[in-house]
């Protein structure tokens, strides 16, 4: 559903893939990158920024709803690799509720 795998066989209806978010159990993230939570949660947005776009004024009050709704304000200039496990999966949270699709599969 979320796409990780080649399909073999079968079919799934009614589910375009693009309108699927994705959110895993373990992110390959190195937490060891210099980012903060904002920075990271930014990323949700990456389809509408993409690399060269600048956040308007509605983006960045959606990325601080965002990050508020998971339970992470205060922490906008954290950088990632100071956050608890759950913290850090907080933040990815966030980041996936601001890709805004109906669909969010979770591993």
């Amino acid at each position: 559903m979320a796409g990780l795998t080649a399909i073999n066989e079968g079919s799934i209806e009614g589910l375009c893939p693009n309108t699927v978010a994705y959110l895993p159990q373990q992110a390959q993230l190195d937490n060891s990158f210099p980012l903060t939570v904002f920075e990271l949660v930014v990323m949700g947005l990456w389809a509408k920024l993409g690399f060269s776009k600048s956040l308007s004024g509605l983006q960045h009050k959606q990325c601080v709803d965002a990050i508020a709704v998971v339970g992470l304000q205060g922490f906008e200039h954290r950088m990632i690799n100071t956050l608890s496990g759950g913290q850090l999966q907080r933040c990815l949270f966030a980041r996936v509720l601001l890709q805004n699709q109906p669909v969010i599969l979770s591993a």
